[in-house]
């Protein structure tokens, strides 16, 4: 601005010689009025300089606040302080199970896989399951709960490109706990939540406590950043053993041989191999080991990252014993969105039986059915419950034993993984043996089945094998004492060849990423010949697989695949090639639909095909009395009548069976369960079901009831019985009401 008179500024100035004389300029230059400002220009150039300096600084600190915002461990403490500051934490009991209280109000289960839901162009997957008629229709037939599976943000996110990538296991690679916007929105969520609650429904969610995806968590832990270390199982290689690793060839993991595991284990860097072997194949994944890139951390050091993934490649596995408890964090944060602000009620906790990981002093490190896996399992499901909630498991490697051991404090429900080898087996080959035998051990471990759900198809693909049989072992088994090995090698065998000639074996780890309907389709002979009796024979025989499971207590679950009789995709559907990836064939299985209009038609939302089926839409089939779904509402009917879901298991009745037939495959495919009905010491429910192909004949001992009378009732057409039925046709079930006095 200009200067009225540089005397005068400076005959004010300290340290200037009032003698000084300077002529008067008003807008003159003066060397001597520049001089004057040396110390306020020197102020300022440092002060100027002081701010570059914070400025050049800030991004080691902060440019990685918007990943940090993308982070779960982020999201996990505003969830937790809102929860905090709600003023709820202790109003809810946590410390034991609440199994019964949960069977009171839903025991009939929808699993709804979203990946394979088609939808109309205008419509997101979580609006299409908010529709009053999609509710309408689920409470007609008496579904309580809908299972939504993994709906969450999953798959990896490139920090170079900023972008997310696609899930890389059908949704079990969580990196957010939003909904994915490729299902729809969180508010979106909360309305379809609302929506089942007028209906007298709730929501399942799912959490996955075993390991996340690559997203913004995994990428500031390999960034070294200081709250997200120790996060996951993983360890630096230092510079010197670079040589140990192979090059990752542009990407930006690489998976380790077996022999590189085995040298950095003798290096003191890992435990080694674990024992779980899941989606193995050559040179994709031969061990559960992978190395990454060179990474640049935030302190500006470049390092090398060794890391466990018992699943696929991008799924790190969490570390869950370490004193930053990071991996609590994370899952408790994800509860109290599913619960807390999502609004779902019922959480499952997937493949939860390796999260311990421990060294061996000799072969394969410690990883399935370790203690920790219990104890963490043990503080989540008390989580759920303290939240307001319940909880299921997927524990495959939970033998009756160890659920019945810690069915008090555990999660409230557990897959029934007891039954489901023999289940499975007796449904593809009508062999009831297998099955037999596990609900005997059911029986004979006095589980209680209340806490096991029982279901047809889920996302997963079909096993026969029994996990709970020990291979030198003896078990009767078809009227002798047999191994357990001897037992599997003869139901894998049996399996091979039923599925090899009825041309519905699929490759993969396990043997069958097929759909009951299906395996059904192809034993009616409906897949090579489309009449109307072939097409009442698979119909008949889905009713008696769902019978079976819909009359053990405890939860029913039926899948929407189930519902319309999907059939498996074909191998060679380029659409699924890419899912398939790493030898994961249950895409198979995972075909496309819309449950309320099969005329809708497109992929899912991963691109997956849309399935052929056998059944139609809800709305077709509630329209028509004899359909699957009007057949399973009655069904259901009776299952709510007689209270079966909080009923007990009383006794296997198939050994009390004298088979009339000559032809000895009678005893093999009949099966009979007696249960005792709740609150009721002398009323009883009775089933009969026969998996084989040819019509039994038999006489019933009821020796346990000896000296009393026996009342019997028809339970289908309502009608008092003089005596109990002496044959049952093929893929058929009877149900008797049975009054003892």
């Amino acid at each position: 601005e200009p200067m009225a008179s540089l005397t005068t500024l400076l005959s004010s100035s300290d340290g200037i010689s009032d003698s000084l004389e300077v002529e008067s300029k008003p807008l003159g230059f003066s060397f001597r009025a520049i001089w004057n400002y040396r110390d306020y220009m020197l102020g300022f150039f440092i002060f100027v300089l002081v701010i570059a300096l914070v400025i050049l600084s800030l991004p080691e600190h902060n440019k990685y606040d918007q990943l940090i915002k993308l982070s779960m461990l982020a999201q996990s403490k505003e969830l937790v302080d809102s929860w905090n500051n709600a003023g709820i934490e202790w109003n809810n009991k946590y410390g034991l199970t609440q199994t019964l209280e949960l069977l009171d109000v839903a025991s009939v289960w929808l699993d709804c896989y979203p990946e394979s839901i088609i939808t109309k162009s205008d419509t997101t997957v979580i609006q299409g399951l908010s529709q009053q008629k999609f509710w309408e229709n689920l409470n007609k037939i008496g579904i309580q709960v809908m299972h939504t599976n993994p709906i969450r943000k999953s798959g990896g996110y490139n920090p170079g490109t900023k972008n997310f990538t696609p899930s890389t296991d059908g949704g079990y690679d969580r990196i957010s706990y939003s909904v994915a916007p490729e299902f729809g929105t969180d508010e979106q969520y909360k309305t379809m939540v609302q929506k089942a609650k007028k209906f007298d429904c709730l929501i399942a969610a799912d959490i996955v406590p075993g390991h996340t995806g690559t997203g913004p968590d995994w990428v500031l832990s390999l960034m070294n950043h200081p709250d997200y270390k120790y996060l996951y199982h993983m360890v630096e290689i230092i510079e010197e053993d670079w040589d140990l690793l192979p090059f990752t060839d542009g990407k930006d993991t690489i998976n380790l041989k077996p022999d590189v595991v085995e040298k950095l284990k003798e290096k003191g860097y890992i435990v080694g191999e674990v024992e779980t072997s899941i989606f193995f194949a050559d040179n994709e994944k031969d061990s559960n080991w992978s190395v990454t890139d060179e990474v640049l951390g935030v302190d500006g050091i470049v390092r090398r990252w060794v890391y466990l993934h018992v699943f696929k490649s991008g799924q790190p596995s969490l570390n869950w014993l370490h004193a930053s408890f990071r991996a609590h964090q994370l899952l408790t944060g994800d509860i109290l969105k599913s619960i807390f602000d999502l609004g779902a009620k019922i959480v499952r906790f997937d493949a939860n039986s390796v999260l311990g990981v421990e060294k061996r002093d000799s072969g394969l490190a410690w990883n399935n059915k370790h203690p920790l896996s219990q104890v963490v399992t043990d503080q989540l499901a008390m989580f759920v419950r303290k939240v307001g909630g319940w909880s299921f498991e997927e524990n495959m490697e939970a033998a009756p034993k160890d659920l019945k051991l810690n069915k008090n404090k555990g999660t409230d429900l557990s897959y029934d993984f007891i039954t489901r080898a023999g289940f499975v087996y007796a449904s593809i080959s009508g062999d009831t043996s297998l099955l037999n035998l596990e609900l005997e051990m059911l029986l004979l471990e006095e589980l209680d089945p209340k806490m096991l759900i029982h279901s047809l198809q889920n996302h997963d693909s079909l096993f026969v094998i029994d996990p709970h049989l020990v291979e030198d072992q003896n078990y009767m088994y078809k009227g002798s004492l047999q191994s357990g090995q001897k037992i599997i090698d003869e139901v894998v065998e049996n399996t091979d060849a039923i599925s090899t000639e009825l041309d519905f074996r699929t490759p993969g780890y396990y043997p069958l990423s097929t759909t009951f309907g299906t395996i059904f389709a192809a034993r009616s002979g409906y897949i090579s010949s489309k009449t109307s009796e072939n097409f009442n024979k698979t119909k008949d025989l889905m009713l008696m697989a769902s019978s079976f499971n819909i009359f053990l207590p405890g939860v029913f679950q039926i899948s929407a695949w189930d519902l319309l009789g999907c059939l498996a995709l074909d191998q060679d559907d380029p659409n699924i090639q890419e899912l398939i990836g790493e030898a994961d064939y249950r895409w198979l299985n995972r075909g496309g639909f819309n449950l309320m209009d099969s005329s809708v038609n497109g992929t899912g939302v991963t691109g997956v095909s849309k399935a052929s089926t056998l059944f139609g839409d809800l709305v077709t089939q509630l329209d028509d009395e004899h359909s699957f779904v009007s057949n399973l509402k009655e069904l259901l009917d009776i299952r709510k009548r007689y209270r079966i879901a909080t009923s007990g298991l009383y006794a296997i009745m198939t050994n009390k069976f004298s088979f009339i037939n000559t032809n000895v495959s009678c005893k093999n495919s009949v099966l009979s369960v007696l249960l005792q009905l709740p609150d009721l010491t002398n009323e009883y429910f009775m089933t009969i079901y026969n998996f084989g192909d040819e019509e039994c004949k038999f006489e019933v001992s009821f020796d346990m009831f000896e000296g009393k009378s026996l009342e019997l009732r028809d339970v289908q057409i309502e009608k008092t019985i003089d005596h109990l039925y002496d044959h049952i046709l093929p893929y058929g079930f009877n149900l008797f009401h049975i009054t003892v006095t």
